[in-house]
């Protein structure tokens, strides 16, 4: 299928690519889009290594949640390959003492889990479904079940590996900042795991938009404005490209 721009979309998250199933068939008008999960594995650096194992030479980078650290660190060894960034429920900073003493009994808390079983039970997955989107208002069931499908297919040990890599990783803020550089970070308005306070403190002033009425799964619960915002990004990237001269292939 032909596409709009010659460019590749890289879209990571640490959850499986049924996240992005109602993102996908736009961009894919515009790009060749890959999705890839970041599995059980340790760190920041090796999600990063493992990216660039599978990615194209140049990309585009849209990161979800924890991936928005790993395109920070693949931009600091290697910007040159990377065309743009975007953030999806993501942030650049490190946690703060009350979100570390969480976050240490959050891995607690899975450690037990994961002596008990490889995935985790059903009352579990909804609790969290229902913690991951807008409270705003009560999820319609097609979305609270794709939630929680979504989150049934991921392993406790990949759930821990993901949690003591946020533990684990650096502080990003400064790579952030970066002139002629197409950047877009997407939150949630009522996003409670990255809440707008943290977003805005740590990218790059005028590149933040926040979804109205949605949570923490913002490519689920607002497919089609994340879209649309990252086709408006990507179109950003085809025309810096072409001020700068740059070919693919």
């Amino acid at each position: 299928m032909s596409v709009q721009y010659d460019l590749d979309l890289l879209l990571v998250a640490p959850y499986p690519a049924a996240l992005w199933e109602k993102v996908v068939p736009e961009l894919a008008l515009k790009c060749r889009v890959h999705t890839i999960y970041l599995g059980n594995l340790p760190s920041v650096s090796a999600m990063s290594d493992y990216v660039l194992s599978l990615a194209p030479q140049r990309f585009a980078y849209a990161g979800y949640c924890l991936a928005a650290y790993v395109g920070l660190n693949i931009h600091r060894h290697e910007p040159q390959r990377m065309a743009g960034m975007a953030f999806i429920n993501g942030a650049a900073s490190t946690d703060g003492a009350t979100r570390r003493e969480i976050r240490r009994q959050r891995i607690e808390k899975l450690q037990l889990k994961l002596e008990r079983s490889v995935y985790p039970e059903k009352l579990y997955l909804e609790n969290a479904a229902r913690w991951l989107l807008s409270p705003r208002s009560s999820p319609s069931e097609d979305l609270l079940s794709s939630a929680i499908e979504l989150l049934s297919e991921i392993p406790i040990s990949h759930s821990l590996s993901h949690q003591k890599a946020l533990e684990d990783r650096g502080d990003y803020r400064s790579e952030y900042v970066r002139p002629n550089f197409p950047q877009i970070t997407i939150g949630g308005r009522d996003d409670r795991v990255c809440p707008p306070v943290d977003v805005e403190a740590s990218v790059a002033a005028g590149t933040v938009t926040f979804i109205e009425a949605c949570g923490h799964l913002a490519p689920l619960e607002k497919p089609a404005l994340v879209a649309q915002y990252l086709s408006t990004w990507l179109a950003d990237i085809q025309s810096n490209d072409q001020t700068r001269g740059i070919r693919y292939g």
